[in-house]
């Protein structure tokens, strides 16, 4: 007899039965087979099988139809006969692969964990003790009292991540709040399935430089009433009007000329979140072909002040001299003396590549720069 170390239950040695090993008829575990185990006769040995006896030999002799021999070595020997069969054949069943617990002899699947009694406990309670003392006696289950394969129970996997509950963008892959629907990094809608379209307040500024054509307009009206008042009180000091006449076309296209040459700044950004820059100059009052550019592509906005007057400035100056000197004096302080303050959009670590902004206003150029800065979305370098 041999005892299988799996189940606990013994079994006997079929006859004839030689090797150092045997296998569980139960369980299916490979027991070791004791030296003193009681083994049935042995059987005939190979060389027994192969040598038959002198009775065999004479009787095969003596029978009444013996098989035909070939005539010739290389002639082929005819197939046997072959048996009427019985009946129709019958159908094989279908393999069960299932084995039974070592513990609790319940049929599971092989190389499969039992969902019964392979439970991860620190201390077993008394019923499962007793139901393992039970369960080492032989086993006598039929394959009839097994449960199906399908109903079988399997165990969860025990890798277990720590934040499988946290959910994850669909879009982006990155960690969401449980119960959210948008994703606050890439904007996905997990109920809809696409990318939400934000929308943007639009915005929509603009600015005249230094002075707003309502003032520029008054300037100009007060320098023709200075002038044709001065001619008044001539003609009637007995001066000639003539020299008032004569200078009145020059000193009217001068000053339409310096009042009304000026630029005009509007800052605009759709629903879309698309910013431009639209910069529209008037040449003497009259408005030309605006010029558009795009915020997106540029580093930042960068800010600053310069006190650079040109060949153009001092010409000019120098030309409202030889007419009038309060002129001259109000061109020299406004154009050469006042520092000009600019607002551009930079590139290659605050270049200035495109001047949204020049003029005298310091108050002016940090609106527009915060102005910018906002509805570009841009960042400001200076």
């Amino acid at each position: 007899m041999v005892i299988c170390q799996g189940c606990g239950q013994s079994f006997a040695l079929p006859a004839g039965y030689s090797r150092n090993k045997i296998q569980c008829p139960g369980c299916g575990v490979i027991c070791a087979v004791p030296a003193d185990a009681a083994r049935g006769e042995a059987a005939p040995s190979a060389r027994a099988r192969k040598a038959p006896a002198d009775e065999d030999i004479v009787a095969r002799m003596l029978e009444d139809d013996p098989a035909p021999q070939p005539l010739f070595d290389d002639e082929p020997a005819p197939l046997p006969a072959r048996k009427a069969s019985a009946g129709p054949k019958a159908k094989s069943k279908p393999v069960d692969d299932r084995v039974h617990c070592r513990r609790c002899g319940r049929l599971v699947v092989r190389q499969r964990e039992c969902p019964s009694c392979d439970e991860v406990e620190e201390t077993p309670s008394d019923e499962l003790r007793a139901e393992r003392t039970k369960s080492s006696a032989p086993l006598s289950l039929s394959l009839e009292d097994a449960e199906p394969l399908d109903m079988v129970e399997e165990e969860e996997s025990p890798y277990l991540l720590a934040d499988k509950d946290i959910p994850l963008c669909r879009k982006c892959r990155k960690p969401m709040e449980i119960g959210a629907v948008l994703c606050t990094a890439c904007g996905f809608d997990t109920k809809k399935r696409k990318k939400a379209k934000r929308t943007y307040e639009p915005i929509a500024r603009s600015w005249e430089t230094n002075l707003t054509m309502k003032q520029r307009l008054m300037w100009l009206g007060i320098a023709q009433g200075v002038h044709w008042s001065l001619a008044i009180v001539g003609m009637l000091g007995g001066i000639s009007a003539w020299p008032f006449f004569v200078a009145w076309p020059l000193l009217t296209g001068m000053l339409v000329f310096i009042l009304g040459t000026y630029e005009c700044v509007q800052i605009v950004r759709d629903e879309r979140g698309r910013a431009e820059v639209i910069s529209t100059w008037r040449f003497a009052f009259y408005l030309l072909a605006p010029k558009t550019t795009e915020v997106i592509g540029f580093e930042g906005v960068t800010m600053g002040q310069s006190n650079e007057a040109g060949v153009v400035e001092w010409m000019i100056c120098g030309s409202l001299l030889c007419v009038a000197v309060i002129p001259a004096l109000v061109w020299w302080y406004n154009v050469i003396y006042k520092p000009d303050f600019h607002v551009a959009l930079a590139v290659n670590h605050g270049h200035a590549e495109v001047y949204v902004y020049r003029g005298k206003s310091e108050e002016q150029m940090h609106e527009i720069g915060r102005v910018l800065v906002d509805a570009g979305g841009v960042r400001m370098l200076s």
